[in-house]
């Protein structure tokens, strides 16, 4: 299986989940049987004309469904996390320190921010329309939910490791 059709399934997957969609309204979506969508999810990529449909579909550019730097890292942190005891990586992991793992942390609660506010977005036009109501006003209730949940999560967790 080539790394192209790896990054292409695993774009896909996100994108649909990030979108809100099962793999059934998906398909429903383009017209296709469900088992030929979910092996686009699991290692065969569509054409490009699918791939025009699914980024209109999932409401990006086509050029996020090619983008394969996420994937290409995630990859990276699976080989990683097969290190040997006694290799130079596993010396550099071992030897992290506390600001190291902030860092890297931090790093991937921001790319999962920008993910999170573009479906807040998304949410809060629907709600708008729904409700006929400000976006403005929509957006901070559900940025406070949001907060409230993670706040709740957070302290949970902590708990959990004390």
């Amino acid at each position: 299986m080539s790394n192209a059709r790896n990054f292409y399934s695993y774009n896909i997957q996100k994108y649909r989940k990030l979108a809100g969609l099962t793999q059934q309204q998906v398909a429903d979506k383009l017209g296709i049987k469900r088992g030929t969508y979910a092996y686009w999810e699991i290692s065969v990529y569509p054409s490009e004309e699918l791939l025009i449909e699914l980024s209109k579909l999932f409401d990006i550019d086509l050029e996020d469904l090619k983008d394969n730097q996420e994937f290409q890292e995630l990859a990276h942190l699976k080989e990683n996390a097969k290190l040997k005891e006694g290799g130079p990586l596993y010396e550099r992991i071992t030897k992290a320190t506390v600001g190291d793992s902030v860092s890297f942390v931090t790093h991937s609660v921001i790319r999962m921010e920008a993910a999170l506010r573009v479906m807040l977005r998304a949410q809060a036009e629907i709600l708008s329309a729904q409700r006929k109501e400000p976006i403005t006003k929509i957006l901070d209730e559900l940025v406070k939910a949001v907060d409230d949940e993670i706040l709740k999560s957070v302290s949970s967790k902590k708990q959990g490791i004390e």
